[in-house]
């Protein structure tokens, strides 16, 4: 088939169109390559080091955290209180030292107020009251306001109509009330946190957290129980109040806020609500924990540090209405509150060695060396100075090597015209030998005498 094609086309070289490339090691002694390919070799081993490694823990498998909450509430001791109300931390409250009888709204006074006009009563309770309700998954309430309302069943048999679930107010509703130095409630904040695969599990006294502070820095710092710490002590170290998560609380380019600030709610100047404080309009606020184990001095998976961001949400208040368990065949009390609703977010990354990912990484990153051989070889044929000679050394054609039967000659431009006539008359003959059987091989009775019909020409 070769033969026909080279007959058929005589200026056809199939050598030249079906050439296979393939790498030479060439040695080009030039400092200013060598210099180049170290120069570029050293900063991907420290990219491969450094980065991927100890930074970004390629050898961790990478997974968001989960986990649970809970909350433990507690009202400021007696003597505590005694020493905010004298210190005039209840202006708040009729009665007592720095009163302010236009709080809440100076201009807008409250409707349902007792005495003085513009103001109400404040009542001092234990968290179990004020915490309502109970605490669930992630969530807690602080009741801030509230009032109480008797309900009574309409004048139907409840044992046997439907309709008595209606329910109409009674007069005696009673007025609306402060919550006394509900910002000084503690609050103490129980985590567990554990990654995707379930190898890595910690709970809060085997982790070291942070309070972050309006200018980012940690505002308090939580580090791991003690061996000799008793469960009193480890609690009131961890336990954070209201005050505080208000005081690092975050609302858009704005951090820092206090109990009585304004609320967010609206923005209309002519609401109702427009002055309303956060006291008395109650607020959400969300606390994130973010866990981490990839941080760049960690090398220990088990090493889980937190840290807890206060977020202020915007537009919002929090307000609940319930009604309490009791007897039916009593008035029933009406709850209508609003407070502080802490909701809890667990985020993070959690990393967990991976011989899998771990083989990836390392693979992609040695992939890389490669690429300063690359580079440099670009550097070398279009950039530097020399280009031209490095180019003779590093692209080198060979002859036709199909055609030569040494293989081992030097490629000449010059020559290679006269090879190809060469190739072809060569080839041409051993097609005439294959063709035509020599006489030595015949048999006795197929031997003939040559003609010269048969020569070659």
């Amino acid at each position: 088939m070769c033969d026909w094609l080279a007959r058929k086309w005589k200026d056809f070289d199939a050598d030249s169109i079906f050439q296979y490339t393939t790498v030479a090691k060439v040695v080009l002694k030039d400092r200013r390559l060598g210099y180049l390919d170290i120069f570029f070799k050293v900063c991907i081993i420290f990219y491969i080091l450094f980065y991927v490694f100890l930074y970004k823990k390629g050898f961790y498998l990478i997974t968001t955290p989960s986990g649970i909450t809970r909350f433990t509430a507690l009202a400021p001791q007696p003597d505590v209180m005694a020493e905010l109300y004298e210190g005039g931390q209840f202006s708040y409250c009729p009665g007592a030292p720095n009163y302010d009888p236009v709080y809440p709204n100076p201009e807008r006074p409250c409707e349902v107020c007792t005495d003085p006009p513009g103001s109400l009563q404040c009542v001092y309770l234990p968290a179990e009251v004020v915490v309502s309700p109970p605490p669930t998954q992630n969530s807690i309430v602080l009741v801030s306001r509230y009032q109480d309302s008797t309900y009574d069943f309409r004048d139907c048999d409840y044992t046997r109509q439907p309709n008595c679930s209606q329910i109409d107010p009674l007069p005696s509703s009673l007025p609306k009330y402060f919550v006394a130095g509900i910002e000084d409630f503690t609050i103490f904040i129980d985590h567990t946190v554990r990654d995707s695969q379930g190898s890595i599990v910690k709970n809060i006294a085997e982790m070291e957290g942070t309070l972050q502070g309006c200018d980012g820095k940690a505002l308090r710092e939580f580090h791991k129980r003690e061996p000799k710490e008793t469960a009193g002590d480890f609690i009131r170290k961890r336990t954070v109040t209201v005050r505080e998560l208000l005081a690092v609380a975050r609302l858009h380019n704005w951090c820092g806020y206090n109990i009585d600030d304004k609320s967010n709610y609206t923005s209309d100047p002519t609401s109702d609500k427009y002055n309303e404080t956060l006291r008395y309009a109650g607020a959400i606020m969300m606390v994130g924990i973010d866990y981490d184990n990839t941080f760049f001095t960690n090398f220990l998976p088990g090493n889980v540090r937190y840290t807890m961001k206060v977020t202020l949400l915007p537009q919002t208040e929090f307000k609940m209405e319930y009604s309490p368990p009791d007897r039916l065949d009593a008035p029933r009390y009406f709850i209508n509150a609003h407070g502080i609703l802490i909701l809890v977010v667990q985020t993070g990354k959690l990393g967990a060695f991976d011989i899998g990912n771990s083989i990836v990484q390392l693979t992609a990153a040695l992939t890389l060396l490669a690429v300063s051989s690359v580079i440099t070889d670009i550097l070398a044929s279009h950039v530097l100075p020399q280009k031209a000679t490095y180019r003779q050394f590093m692209y080198t054609v060979s002859h036709d090597l199909f055609d030569s039967e040494a293989g081992s000659t030097v490629y000449n431009e010059q020559n290679e015209p006269q090879k190809k006539k060469e190739w072809r008359n060569s080839r041409l003959e051993e097609t005439y030998k294959r063709r035509t059987p020599s006489p030595d091989n015949l048999k006795p009775t197929q031997k003939k005498e040559p003609n010269e019909k048969t020569a070659l020409i």
